[in-house]
């Protein structure tokens, strides 16, 4: 009886033994994996950012551009009012009246 009792306490303990086995490696592999998994959030987050930062900076080239066109505008349109403002300044030479224009 005492060796049936010891066979059976030796088969639980080698089940035992079995079961407790496979932790470590599903725990070690179950950690690689989370890790593999944090870098490659961490490298998506970082992908993010420079594509925000990239369409940042090519929104800001873009409104630059556009100010530099409207600045380039306003001075025309100030140096053709300047112009027309001067053109109705002179006075009409020595009674001479200037022809109408007929269109």
């Amino acid at each position: 009886d005492e060796t049936k009792d010891q066979s059976e306490w030796r088969v639980e303990m080698e089940q035992v033994a079995q079961a407790e086995r496979p932790v470590p490696i599903i725990e070690e592999h179950l950690e690689k994996y989370q890790t593999f998994a944090e870098y490659s959030r961490e490298e998506r987050l970082h992908d993010e950012a420079e594509l925000q930062e990239k369409r940042i900076m090519e929104a800001q080239s873009e409104l630059e551009l556009k100010l530099i066109q409207a600045k380039r505008e306003r001075d025309m349109v100030m140096h053709n009012l300047q112009h027309v403002q001067a053109k109705r300044k002179l006075p009409i030479p020595g009674n001479r009246h200037l022809p109408a224009r007929v269109n």
